[in-house]
This record gives C-alpha cells, sequence and structure tokens, in this order.
C-alpha cells in the first residue's frame, strides 16, 4: 500500500486548489504513471496535476508563502479594522502551541497583502512563520474581531485564485 502525507495538511473545512501530497511507493513507476493511477483511484473534484520523483520526504515542501480568499456568507468585513491593521506597525496574535506553550507572532511580519476585493471577500497572501503555518482564521480573529461561529462558516480557500 502506498504511504501518504500532506507537505501542508488543511485544517477541517478549509478548500485547497493546488496542494502538494507525498507518495511513497514501492514499485518503480514513472511520473505519469502515478497521476493516471491516482486520477483513476481519487473522488470526483480531486485530481493530480503533476508528480516529480524525490528521493527524502524533507526534500518536499509546502510554499513559504500561501494565497487566501476568504468568503463571509453573511457578514461584511470592517473596512475601518482593516485600515487600522494597514497602518499599524505591529499587531500581535497569541495562541498556544501542542504541548500548551504560549507564543506571540507579530501578523504583520507575516502578512505580505491582504486586500479587501468585495464587502464580504478577502484575499490574503501569508508569509509561513518558522514552520508555523499563519491561518487565515487566526487574521479573522484578531485583526477583525470576528466572532468563533462567523469564522467557522467562512468560505477560506488557499491557493491563487483570482476573484
Amino acid at each position: 500500500m502506498p504511504k501518504l502525507s500532506f507537505a501542508d495538511p488543511l485544517p477541517v473545512g478549509m478548500v485547497g486548489l493546488n496542494e502538494v501530497l507525498f507518495v511513497r511507493i514501492r514499485a518503480e513507476m514513472s511520473g505519469d504513471d502515478v497521476i493516471r493511477r491516482m486520477n483513476q483511484e481519487l473522488p470526483d473534484g480531486l485530481s493530480m496535476h503533476s508528480c516529480e520523483l524525490v528521493t527524502e520526504k524533507h526534500a518536499l515542501r509546502g510554499s513559504d508563502v500561501d494565497m487566501y480568499t476568504v468568503l463571509l456568507p453573511e457578514g461584511k468585513f470592517n473596512r475601518q479594522r482593516l485600515e487600522q491593521f494597514l497602518q499599524s506597525k505591529q499587531m500581535e496574535f497569541h495562541y498556544s502551541n501542542k504541548k500548551g506553550v504560549s507564543k506571540t507572532i507579530d501578523l504583520k511580519r507575516v502578512i505580505l497583502s491582504i486586500d479587501l476585493i468585495k464587502p464580504n471577500r478577502l484575499q490574503l497572501s501569508i508569509r509561513n512563520h518558522g514552520g508555523k503555518r499563519i491561518r487565515p482564521a487566526m487574521v479573522l480573529k484578531r485583526d477583525f474581531d470576528l466572532p468563533d461561529d462567523q469564522i467557522k462558516l467562512a468560505a477560506i480557500i488557499k491557493g491563487d485564485l483570482h476573484v
């Protein structure tokens, strides 16, 4: 059986448009054979587009910068809060890691761009921070002060989506 792992596993509810998957197989196969066989087995809506041979799992990395589109099905983003963020020199976000240790990230250092496309649609470009992936939910909570239930309803799409 092949072993599968994602370079950047997405949180539940987030859509990814161009994800990197590591597949470990024992048989020698060409990249085209892997693509063909995977696409035969994948459910509707998922497809493999390219395949690259790597000899070590650590050679496979996700992107250093991730693009996101966030759509609020109800409500809209507060333009005033966005302006406050853009004009601020620092915007700290406090969180706890898996071991319960408190950490702080300056969102101004990792958010490369944040654009309000429509009142309910936002595009973000986020630089990953020392192995820690900054997710849009963190930005929505800290920058826009959105309640958790509204964040859970948001459609978050990872990938370079031009709308």
